[in-house]
Order: C-alpha cells, then structure tokens, then sequence
C-alpha cells in the first residue's frame, strides 16, 4: 500500500453511497442491502472505488474490510525515524545534546566542521558567531569543543584554532 492510498479511502469517505457500504462494512454488517438499494452503474463504481482503497478486498464476492490495512496506511505515512546525530538536531540547530558521549563528539565533530575550517583562527567573538548558528548557548558549546580537543584556545584565551587533524 503507498503513502497515498489514505487520499482514496478519504474519496471514498466523501461519497455517500460509498461511505454508507463503508460504515456498514466497518459495523460487520451486510452491506447488501445498501446496495440493492443502488442503480447497477452505481453499485458498481461504489465496489470499485472500496476495493481501490485498499482498505476493503473481495472475498469470493462479499467485500470485507482488509485486516492490518489501517496499521498499514499509517506505517507507510508514518515520518521516517531519524538516526545518529539527527535525532538531536533540527537542521543545522542543535536542539538537545546526546548523554551518550560517543554520540557527543560525533555531534561536536559536526558542528566543527560545520562551523570552522581546519586551521582557522578566531577570536571568541567570531567563534561565538558561528556557533550562534547552531546553538544558542554559544559558550557551552565553545567549552564542549575545547573539551573534546576539537577547538584548541590559546593560553590568554584570545584566540580559537581548530586544529587540521579535526
């Protein structure tokens, strides 16, 4: 079933004849009568558009809603899961810090990447800048890159390198 297919059983839901032999379908009822009540041009588009939603099958001739395809039609538009470093960040901002510390530095080395080339020197004002992108508490995370040796800081703390070997 594609992600789209909840775009036809809405369809089936705004007609009213198909919505009626939805319903009854959904109640466990027979819908035969509902449908003997319908022109045969009609009962027939009914049939096809239920069966084209995927949500309903024919069973040697009765209709039957499909077991498992609401569960289905969810999965299939469900978000994909988002994995490693990703799960904590939305975009290039940086909206919680693993607790993991593997996880951690592998964010941090993003972000340095991301945010200086290697070699490059800064002042704090320019380091705080780039990182600003990234997260709004400039300072945390211009300590975690100096404590991960990601960022090396001079011994007056005028200037931020990041090293070639990061």
């Amino acid at each position: 079933m594609s992600a789209l297919d909840w775009r036809r059983l809405v369809a089936v839901l705004a007609s009213q004849d198909q919505r009626t032999v939805f319903a009854h379908l959904l109640l466990g009822q027979d819908p035969g009568p509902a449908l003997a009540e319908m022109k045969p041009k009609t009962r027939g588009k009914v049939r096809a558009a239920l069966l084209a939603s995927g949500v309903v099958e024919d069973d040697d001739g009765a209709l039957t809603v499909r077991d498992g395809a609401f569960k289905e039609m969810l999965a299939a538009s469900a978000p994909a899961r988002r994995e490693g470093i990703e799960r904590f960040r939305n975009g290039r901002r940086i909206v919680q810090f693993p607790a993991s510390p593997a996880e951690r530095r592998e964010l941090l080395e993003w972000v340095a990447s991301e945010a200086l080339e290697p070699g490059e020197q800064l002042d704090e004002r320019g380091v705080n800048e780039r990182l600003g992108e990234f997260h709004p508490d400039t300072a945390l995370v211009r300590r975690y890159l100096v404590d991960h040796d990601l960022l090396r800081r001079s011994p007056d703390g005028s200037v931020y390198v990041r090293d070639a070997a990061n």
